[in-house]
């Protein structure tokens, strides 16, 4: 099992989709880095519900990887 890395001592890959914090809200996202050096996360969602979390690198305490998904999904 993953643990939390402090953001500070080790970002996440540019475009790499993780598991986020501030100490107070978890979410999944992906971590970003503009052409002009801009950080931050953007969270969307792709199931029919339109919404968009963008955290400022500076909200962001911590980040893990994302677990692998399951073997099989069944439906």
């Amino acid at each position: 099992m993953s643990k939390w890395r402090d953001i500070k001592k080790r970002p996440p890959a540019d475009a790499q989709p993780v598991l986020i914090t501030n100490g107070v809200i978890v979410t999944a996202a992906k971590y970003l880095i503009w052409p002009n050096g801009t950080v931050f996360f953007s969270s969307h969602c792709w199931d029919g519900y339109e919404w968009e979390f963008v955290f400022e690198d500076e909200d962001i305490t911590h980040w893990m990887p994302l677990p692998d998904p399951p073997e099989q999904v069944t439906k």
